[in-house]
Parts: structure tokens; C-alpha cells; sequence
């Protein structure tokens, strides 16, 4: 019987390249399993927490040689307590040697977070891994605090554990400056959308704090894909050698991906920014319905499309921002949320500058001359249509200054995403022609230059500014 067969049976470790290199973005990540101690040096496991900015750095961490936080049972006194000079140091771990600490590849205990972590590294973005600082099991985890309280910005906060979905979104909500990218697990057909089954992790919370809102965002599936050797026979007799990993470490990657493209302000789905990397499979591929159950107002649910000859790719944006919220409706979408976070933080950055300063003319017009620079990137990168932003004595009178304030009053128009495209043919019988249009038309012939086409020119975009300046110039609008 004819069959095909592939054996790349390299051995060690193989890493796998990143799309792109010193994209500033930044994820954060709690692990449960015990990642920090493994992994980090003595240095990270101190902080709390350790910086990953590449898929090489790694993979070297599982060759390495200094020493960690992870110590192997050695209870000599048979008091079933491990004292500190009963403890061994990770040099010397089950399945360490000379050739590293860990040179059979990650571990059954934080395998599948090595795997969450690895497969956002590849798309390019850097990693913050939060966790306790050894394996002991008396060692308070203190990662979801660490990650809530860091000092510096993050662009997203994801996990691979749908059971902490509520903890990672009340992160986002409560910082304000970052998505939750959170996993369900889908194993088979929905069924019924009023009780669906073979699911896990639908957003639903009844805390504000950790419920789904503009901040949030949920992607439903599971990749299997290659391990550290990248070697695989088909066949379904070497299936279970496949490693199967929820698609929010990919949603994140996208974002990343999204962040170093063309269009900063996209939306982190579609053909180019949202294709999946290293996908064999997926575990379960998500049927029409099953799609439209996940997608519905009722869960806001991302999913993924599998095309001949694309790939797999990420085919929504939803964030989980509800009704009852006070939100406008465009918030429904990731990219206009990703946009509003970056303005908020790049204009608080401007702002905190002016913090014990004066009140005065001067100073608010050099506020709006800083600012609306960045507002004018953002409108040519195409993440927003219009803006307005005025600081002078209309929105500054006597009573702010009085009382110690600084007024600045920003409007913006993000772009939307487009989600449904609508495709209308006319079949025009022999006798009757068809009328030449502006974009394009063209009819057969021998000749060579048979058509044309012409692309309209956008005008630029007009502004209406939401209050009358005054003359002292220290309000501006966007335009070019």
C-alpha cells in the first residue's frame, strides 16, 4: 500500500526562529507549575519574576548550568519536612547533567507552560514570567499580585489554564492598560448554545472586577503541534506524540505580530496578522454552529478559520465588553481597545510632565503642541479617523487652577474593522453591456492593454473641535 513517510529524528533541541525582533510589546504570564523555579536564576527568582525576549533564550534556559530554585525531595530525617540543609539544587535534578539542567526538555510539572510561553515567543514579543521562587509547596505563589503590581507597562496578560481566566481579566480591569487573553477549551460539538458541553471556560462572572469587559478577550481551540525536536512520523500511530496548547498564547503572539506589522492599529485577526504559527491541527475544529454559539453577544468568543493553502488563522476580534457596561459599542472590538490603551499611555506619559508645574498659557500650549504629535502618528497609522484636543482658559478657568488642576479635553474617532465583506455579481447577457465604472473595468480582447484602473484618492479627514478655542492658540485638531 502506497504511504508517506517522514522521520526528522534530530535529536536535541531545535528553536524555532521569531517573526520579528525588538517589537516593544510586552506579555505577561502566572505560572502554577512552577516555571520561575526551573527556570530563573537566582536574580530573577528574587524579583519574582523573569524576562524572556526570544525563543533562543528559551531554549537555553534548559541547558543551563547556574543554579535554580528547584530542589528534589531529601528528607534525611524522615520528619516529612524538607529542611534547608536537607535541599539539593537544581544542578543535580532528576534529569540533570552535564549537559544542563534540564537536557531532556521540559518537565511533565510545567511542560505545558513551557509550551504556552514558547508558542507566544515565536511570533516576535517578550515574555514576563511571574511564579515562586522555588518547589516547595509551603512557597506562597504570589505571581497574579506580582504581575498586577508591575511598575512597568504591559500590553497583555495571558494563561494557558482556563480555571484562571476570572484572576487574569480582574488583572486587566484593575491595571486598565492591558488585554486578558484567556483560553476555552472546546473538545468537541457544542450542542445546544443554551447549554452547550464539551466547553470550558466561557466568560462569565457576576465580580465587575473580574468580569469580561473592553479589556477582555477570549480565544476557544487547542493547536497540536511539534515538540523540542521537531520530529514526527504521520500516521495516527504517533498522534499522542503531538503537544497540545491553547490558542491564547498564539491570540497573544498575533497581537505582537500586530504591533511590529504595517498597521500598529489593526486588528490582531485575518489572513496576515492573525495566522496561526506551527499548527498540525487543531484538536477540535469548531463547526458553523459551534462558531455561531461562541460568537454570539451571549459570550463574545473568538475563533479560528482553517483555509487550503493559508493556514489556520484567528477570524474575530470580539472583546467581551457587555451591554450593561457603560462602554460604547465600538469597544466590541480588540484593535479599537489596543488603540485607546496605547493613546491613554503614551499621552499620560506627556501629561505627568506638567505634574507641579503652572496652570498657565504657556504651559497648556505646549501640553497640546507634545501631544498631538502622537495623536498625529496614530491618525496616519490609521488607528484613528479624527481627533480633537483643547487645553486652554475654556476648560482651564480660575476654579481649576485654584484648586491645584490641569484640564485636557481629548476626543477620538477610532477606525473600525471590517466584518463583513459583500460580493455582488451581475451576469449581463451578450447583447448587453457593461457600463465602464471609475474603479475598474475592462473587456476581452487580443490587444495587451484590454482594461484599466483607476484608485479613487481619500480626502483628508475634516475635524470638528468639541469646544471654541482660544486665541491663544492652545487647541489643536487632526488633520494633515
Amino acid at each position: 500500500m502506497p504511504d508517506v513517510t517522514i522521520n526528522l529524528d534530530q535529536q536535541g533541541f531545535i528553536p524555532l526562529g521569531t517573526e520579528a525582533t525588538n517589537i516593544n510589546f510586552v506579555a505577561a504570564f502566572p505560572s502554577f507549575n512552577n516555571l520561575i523555579a526551573a527556570l530563573a536564576t537566582k536574580d530573577e527568582r528574587e524579583l519574582g519574576y523573569m524576562r524572556v525576549q526570544s525563543v533562543t533564550d528559551w531554549y537555553a534556559r534548559l541547558t543551563s548550568t547556574y543554579n535554580t530554585g528547584w530542589y528534589v525531595a531529601g528528607d534525611t530525617n524522615d520528619d516529612g519536612i524538607i529542611d534547608d540543609d536537607e535541599k539539593e539544587s537544581v544542578n543535580k535534578t532528576p534529569n540533570g547533567s552535564a549537559a544542563g539542567n534540564w537536557p531532556d526538555g521540559p518537565a511533565d510539572e510545567w511542560k505545558a507552560e513551557w509550551w504556552a510561553v514558547h508558542n507566544y515567543l515565536r511570533y516576535g514579543g517578550t515574555c514576563i514570567i511571574a511564579g515562586p521562587a522555588d518547589n516547595i509547596s509551603s512557597t506562597e505563589n504570589l505571581a497574579l499580585e506580582t504581575i498586577e503590581n508591575l511598575f512597568f507597562d504591559l500590553d497583555c496578560v495571558f494563561t494557558n489554564d482556563y480555571i484562571r481566566n476570572e484572576r487574569i481579566m480582574s488583572i486587566a480591569n484593575n491595571r486598565g492598560n492591558c488585554i486578558a487573553v484567556c483560553p476555552v477549551i472546546i473538545t468537541g460539538k457544542l450542542g445546544s448554545c443554551g447549554n452547550p458541553k464539551n466547553v470550558l471556560g466561557l466568560p462569565s462572572s457576576t465580580d465587575l472586577s473580574s468580569s469580561p469587559s473592553k479589556l477582555t478577550y477570549h480565544i476557544a481551540g487547542q493547536k497540536l503541534h511539534l515538540g523540542t525536536s521537531q520530529s514526527y512520523i504521520i500516521g495516527d500511530e504517533t498522534s499522542d506524540n503531538l503537544i497540545s496548547t491553547p490558542l491564547s498564547s498564539d491570540a497573544a503572539g498575533c497581537m505582537a505580530r500586530t504591533t511590529a506589522s504595517s498597521s500598529p492599529f489593526g486588528s490582531p485577526a485575518g489572513t496576515e496578522r492573525g495566522r496561526i504559527l506551527d499548527v498540525v491541527r487543531l484538536e477540535y475544529t469548531p463547526t458553523n454552529s459551534d462558531i455561531t454559539c461562541l460568537s454570539g453577544d451571549g459570550n463574545k468568543v473568538n475563533h479560528t478559520r482553517t483555509f487550503q493553502g493559508e493556514g489556520t488563522l484567528i477570524f474575530s476580534d470580539k472583546t467581551g465588553r457587555r451591554e450593561s457596561q457603560s462602554d460604547p459599542a465600538i469597544f466590541d472590538y480588540v484593535n479599537v481597545s489596543r488603540t485607546f490603551i496605547y493613546l491613554n499611555r503614551t499621552v499620560s506619559t506627556v501629561a505627568r510632565k506638567y505634574l507641579f508645574e503652572r496652570n498657565d498659557a504657556t504651559n497648556r500650549s505646549a501640553f497640546v503642541n507634545t501631544a498631538t504629535p502622537i495623536l498625529r502618528s496614530v491618525l496616519s497609522a490609521g488607528g484613528i479617523s479624527e481627533y480633537s484636543i483643547v487645553c486652554d482658559s475654556v476648560n482651564n478657568p480660575q476654579t481649576v487652577i485654584d484648586n491645584n488642576g490641569f484640564v485636557v479635553d481629548l476626543q477620538i474617532k477610532p477606525t473600525r474593522s471590517v466584518q463583513n465583506i459583500t460580493l455582488r455579481f451581475t451576469a449581463k447577457a451578450g447583447t448587453q453591456a457593461i457600463p465602464s465604472t471609475s474603479t475598474g473595468s475592462g473587456t476581452g480582447s487580443t490587444s495587451t492593454t484590454g482594461g484599466s484602473r483607476t484608485t479613487p484618492t481619500a480626502a483628508s479627514p475634516s475635524i470638528t473641535p468639541s469646544s471654541t478655542t482660544s486665541s491663544s492658540g492652545s487647541a489643536g485638531s487632526g488633520g494633515y
